[in-house]
Order: structure tokens, then C-alpha cells, then sequence
């Protein structure tokens, strides 16, 4: 509502988009104009270019509308994506572990990721913990996982079958 408010008070010379842009965190901003050009006749125009002309119109915007959110949403998510049908184990050691508390966290957390299906541990030395892992997927939808998380983070791959990652507390 104050953006809002804030907007509506402002003069020609003020960029609502520059105001929203500087003022908010977001992935995608999505920059449309609907113009009533006529009876029952509508235009989108900016990052949707469409024209309506019936007596529907309003379910006509709200369609359009839908389907482009929907496809903002489906290509966000196609990085993340994983092939089930891809099984392969890797060893993954995590550095940074320094109590029981650290290991229970990590672990849940690993646990936790999209390809991650099993875990065993290997050793325990030196705050370095070594995991025996099963994976869906390849490497590289896993470490775009742990790469969209913010308890690890890549320290390295020393071949497709072993991932280093530094636990951040």
C-alpha cells in the first residue's frame, strides 16, 4: 500500500520501475502495460504482447496473465530438473565440522538436498568428514542444489566421483 501510495504521488520525471527495482530483492521483474483501447478491447504490451477483443476480456487477461507467470515459474525450474532414472554414488567430504552439533546439521542437510538418497559415513578425521553417497542425477544437478542452499559451499571436485564442500555454520 505505501508503494503503492508512493507511486500515485510521484511526478512524470519518477520510474516506478526504478523505485521498485532499488527497493526490493526479487529473481525476475515483469514489466507489463494493459491499455484499454476500446469496448471490450485490450492490449498488453512491455513483457507480454497481446490484444484482446471480446466480450470475455476478462477472463482472456486473467488467462494470458496466468499462462506467462507459469512460464516464468517452468523455466526458472528447469535448472533443477533431475534425472531419476541416473543413479550413481560419489564420495563427498565436508570440511568445517567441529562438534556433534556440526555433524547432526550437516548431515540433515545433505540429507536434505534433491539428489542426495543415501548416506553413509566413510571417516572422521582432522574436521573432515567423508561420506559415501547415492545420487539421482549427474554432478552437475547436485552442485546446482548445493549451489541454491546456504549451509555449503563447493570446495572442489577432484574427479566426477569425489565433491568437496566447506560446511558454513
Amino acid at each position: 500500500m505505501e508503494d503503492q501510495k508512493t507511486i500515485s504521488n510521484s511526478d512524470i520525471l519518477f520510474s516506478p520501475k526504478n523505485y521498485l527495482t532499488s527497493k526490493y530483492n526479487f529473481d525476475k521483474l515483469v514489466d507489463i502495460k494493459l491499455i484499454n483501447i476500446g469496448l471490450n478491447e485490450w492490449l498488453f504490451s512491455g513483457d507480454i504482447e497481446k490484444s484482446i477483443s471480446n466480450a470475455q476480456y476478462k477472463k482472456d487477461i486473467e488467462s494470458i496473465f496466468f499462462e506467462f507467470v507459469e512460464s516464468i515459474i517452468s523455466e526458472s525450474f528447469e535448472d533443477l530438473v533431475i534425472d531419476t532414472s541416473n543413479v550413481s554414488s560419489i564420495t563427498i567430504n565436508v570440511k568445517g565440522i567441529s562438534s556433534y552439533e556440526d555433524y547432526k546439521i550437516s548431515k540433515d542437510k545433505l540429507l536434505t538436498l534433491i539428489g542426495v538418497t543415501d548416506l553413509d559415513i566413510l571417516s572422521f578425521k582432522n574436521n573432515i568428514i567423508k561420506y559415501q553417497a547415492n545420487i539421482m542425477g549427474d554432478i552437475n544437478s547436485l552442485s546446482r542444489d548445493i549451489d541454491n542452499n546456504s549451509f555449503f559451499e563447493i570446495d572442489g571436485f577432484r574427479s566426477s566421483e569425489i565433491l568437496n564442500l566447506i560446511y558454513k555454520k
